[in-house]
């Protein structure tokens, strides 16, 4: 464990100093068009990061880590087509969530989603959907 720790004291000094720079600290992160940001204790969506890296990234990798919500802004992202958000602490998703138009694979499992925005309907081109280990309950019928 004191490893990892290092590790992620080491990463976030990086970071730091490549923000400060005018880098992209999450540039190293991205290999071909996959950003992997999993198990990296974040708490924010880092969007502005990941908008600046362009339409190249289809593939974005958020699991293990510690979001509790996402920004609004985040689906604005809308060329991304695969998203991963397993095993987070997300309560919900936001309200324009539908628009992830490219969306084809969205991972969701083992999180505390109660209920999905109605906009989720808009995700036309969604293939693949994990809602396992999800309080989700189905919507009630109007009387």
């Amino acid at each position: 464990m004191g490893l990892q720790l290092t590790d992620l004291s080491n990463y976030f000094q990086r970071f730091s100093k490549q923000t400060m720079a005018g880098r992209n600290p999450l540039k190293d992160k991205l290999e071909e068009d996959e950003l992997d940001l999993s198990m990296m204790q974040l708490t924010d969506v880092p969007v502005r990061d990941i908008e600046q890296l362009g339409s190249k990234v289809l593939t974005v990798n958020l699991s293990h880590n510690l979001l509790t919500t996402l920004p609004g802004n985040f689906p604005l992202l809308s060329h991304i087509t695969k998203l991963d958000l397993s095993k987070n602490q997300l309560v919900e998703l936001p309200e324009n969530f539908g628009g992830f138009k490219s969306l084809k694979s969205l991972d969701l499992y083992a999180n505390q989603l109660v209920k999905l925005p109605v906009s989720f309907a808009q995700l036309k081109n969604l293939k693949w959907l994990d809602l396992k280990d999800n309080p989700c309950r189905p919507a009630s019928k109007a009387s």
